[in-house]
């Protein structure tokens, strides 16, 4: 801490006791030493802080004034951070047919952020909570992880992986081969490029001609006639 490695701390915890220099001399707080010294305090602590928050210290004439102000702030936002992640700890679900795999790297990124506001989950919480929001479709692969004795987090992840691998395996085939059998059910399209003789378009053939059929005249029939000469032979006796 620079406050410390500067021999200025004691601006900020201020000690009962009174303060002596290097020569063992005390120091009174209302001294012109002391009061340099805590404008150099001051700087320090003011200087690392953002603009938007510099602003909630400028009118403090003391590094303990200053040091006062940010850490009730800062303390204030950490508990609110602490519910929040917690709430949305408690509200983390996986949805039916969603991604597992996002659904843990969320997982994780949430449980370091809580560690991180100084609310960590020991693994036994975090298994709990994983394997109590997922959805029905991973109900056995849950049962058989709460009856393993010692199951860390990393098993349980790679179970629930190789179910979801497995699903989205199954899935695959079941949409293949509905596919083939669809294709296999619709009728090939006419590659006729004749004229209909129906109705006299061009696609199609008369027998898939969906127009009305027309009545077929005398002009409509080809008659084939054939003409035969009878012989005959006559015996003279």
């Amino acid at each position: 801490m620079t406050l410390a490695k500067k021999g200025l701390l004691d601006h900020v915890v201020l000690k009962r006791d009174a303060m002596t220099n290097g020569y063992g001399e005390p120091i009174s707080r209302e001294s012109p030493a002391w009061r340099t010294a805590d404008m150099k305090a001051l700087a320090i602590i003011a200087k690392p802080v953002s603009v938007n928050y510099q602003a909630m210290i400028r009118d403090e004439t003391s590094a303990r004034g200053a040091w006062e102000v940010l850490e009730g702030f800062f303390n204030r936002q950490t508990m609110h951070n602490r519910v929040a992640l917690n709430q949305k700890m408690n509200e983390f679900t996986l949805a039916s047919g969603g991604n597992l795999y996002d659904h843990l790297t969320r997982f994780k990124e949430l449980s370091t952020a809580l560690a991180a506001a100084g609310e960590p989950l020991d693994e036994q919480r975090q298994l709990v909570i994983l394997l109590g929001n997922l959805p029905r479709e991973y109900h056995v692969t849950v049962k058989i992880i709460e009856s393993i004795a010692g199951v860390t987090m990393l098993q349980a992840a790679e179970m629930l992986k190789r179910e979801y691998a497995e699903s989205r395996h199954e899935d695959t085939e079941v949409a293949f081969h509905s596919a083939r059998q669809r294709n296999k059910n619709t009728k090939p399209q006419s590659k006729c490029r004749g004229k209909c003789f129906n109705c006299g378009k061009i696609g199609h053939k008369e027998a898939e001609c969906r127009s009305p059929k027309k009545k077929k005249t005398e002009q409509d029939y080809v008659f084939a006639v054939t003409k035969s000469e009878r012989s005959e032979w006559l015996l003279d006796s």
